[in-house]
């Protein structure tokens, strides 16, 4: 039974034994033992360009890549055709050029910190959590903006709180520039929000509200579907969360408008949000009570746990019908968190 107990342990549970490895002794006090020694940021991720650098060279491409498509609209006369195959092969831009491999070596680079992490870890039972968290929530670097974002993800949002409480991780991961690009949440507009009425009476195109973050939020990250919760939840989910932004990933007069520093945090944007009091389950939540929180998630240099006005009525939630998964080794009261987050869902 030793040997099995091992195997699963080191495989099931680890990243698998290297040559030199011995086999533990005690395969569950070494399986938490490692919950301690643990490093959020081991050495092999010093070497990963720092987000203030990403976004940067996020926002120079993406103003780029707009200013270009301006003056092509510009250019062309409206009897020139627009058929692909009509149109003159346009010479690439250097500077699109040169942006466009910046970020594709950030990516690289941020793989490369990944694997060294796990394979010269001591504590390989925690990055397979580490693994697990990125996997369920996932983003997907398909997305061009995404892809020098995607491993700040993990390095910012999910080690720092591996072993802590899921609500802070959730917060974390929702609140990183990665998941407000990878879900177009950093550029939904509440339609009567200021700059939504100004797009309005200027006759402009509307982007107007993105429920992404809203529904992935509900349906993938914490509730799951068919669990009580309606489209109309989603939508109001997702007027409560307007507003939500990334610093410095705008340029010219709208990042002056929607103001922020320069360093690719979160910054929840007044000019954006949707007025009004949203309904979520059975929650009523004040807009004031929102703005006041997301302003301080975007000032405070640790992002606060929201606070629950009151526990949804759908049957998913009900402590009755949750259960705290059963492991076949020691699992600490810390990492039985589905039900708590459940019920502590709604926020203001």
């Amino acid at each position: 039974m030793q040997p099995l107990n091992d195997a699963i342990a080191l495989n099931r549970f680890g990243l698998g034994a290297r040559p030199s490895d011995s086999l533990p002794a005690d395969p569950k006090a070494w399986l938490t033992a490692q919950f301690s020694r643990f490093e959020p940021r081991p050495q092999a991720l010093a070497q990963v360009p720092s987000l203030s650098t990403v976004i940067g060279q996020l926002g120079d491409y993406t103003a780029e890549a707009r200013a270009d498509a301006r003056s092509r609209r510009q250019m062309q006369p409206a009897s020139m055709p627009t058929t692909a195959q009509q149109q003159p092969q346009a010479e690439p831009d250097p500077l699109k050029r040169f942006l466009r491999q910046s970020i594709r070596d950030d990516y690289i680079v941020m793989n490369a910190a990944r694997l060294s992490s796990a394979l010269t870890t001591d504590s390989p039972f925690a990055e397979r959590l580490v693994n697990f968290w990125a996997n369920h929530f996932a983003v997907s670097i398909d997305k061009l903006p995404v892809i020098g974002l995607a491993g700040l993800l993990e390095f910012e949002a999910i080690r720092p709180h591996l072993f802590g409480r899921f609500s802070d991780l959730l917060l974390a991961v929702e609140q990183h520039p990665a998941m407000l690009v990878f879900l177009d949440q950093a550029q939904s507009i509440g339609p009567n929000s200021q700059i939504g009425r100004i797009a309005a009476m200027r006759g402009g195109k509307q982007r107007g509200l993105n429920e992404n973050l809203a529904r992935e939020a509900m349906e993938l990250h914490t509730l799951g579907v068919r669990t009580g919760y309606s489209q109309a939840d989603v939508t109001e989910f997702a007027r409560a969360l307007t507003g939500w932004t990334v610093s410095g990933i705008a340029r010219g007069p709208a990042a002056r408008f929607i103001g922020g520093g320069d360093d690719g945090a979160f910054h929840f944007a007044d000019a954006l949000h949707e007025p009004g009091t949203r309904t979520i389950g059975a929650g009523a939540i004040p807009s004031r009570a929102r703005r006041r929180r997301a302003r301080s998630c975007s000032t405070s240099p640790q992002i606060p746990r929201p606070r629950v006005t009151s526990r949804p009525s759908w049957p998913a939630t009900s402590p009755a019908t949750i259960r705290p998964r059963r492991w076949s080794t020691a699992w600490p009261r810390h990492i039985s968190l589905r039900a708590a987050t459940c019920r502590r869902f709604i926020v203001r």
